[in-house]
């Protein structure tokens, strides 16, 4: 079982909702698009897709209104259930595209050393 298969089913039984069916109800609909929001840092829409069973666009879509519904308890509730679910279940934090752009200007500044010091040679 994957991942994120893993974090569907551990939303599904704490909040009681059904995050694959077809079912359109207010709260399955929020939980479907929380754990995907989630989750959509560290998969591929298209792998989130194929795990929820909805279309690539519908991944997209979903991204549109996740500020505006963090202000729903259920909505943040089930968001930062599923984020803490998957950080426990790969065991490392979650990586910030702040700390991606710390690492690539590290990486920089190190190879730019690098090329001076063959420069030198």
């Amino acid at each position: 079982m994957s991942i994120i298969s893993e974090v569907i089913n551990e939303v599904e039984d704490v909040f009681e909702v059904d995050i694959r069916g077809k079912d359109r109800t207010m709260m399955n609909n929020l939980a479907r698009k929380a754990v995907v929001n989630a989750l959509r840092n560290n998969y591929t829409t298209i792998e989130l897709g194929r795990n929820l069973n909805r279309k690539h666009s519908t991944i997209c879509h979903y991204w549109q209104t996740h500020y505006r519904d963090l202000a729903l308890d259920f909505y943040k509730n089930v968001y930062e259930s599923a984020r803490n679910s998957y950080k426990q279940k790969i065991n490392m934090p979650l990586v910030t595209s702040h700390d991606l752009r710390d690492a690539v200007q590290e990486i920089k500044m190190k190879l730019s050393l690098l090329e001076e010091h063959l420069n030198h040679i």
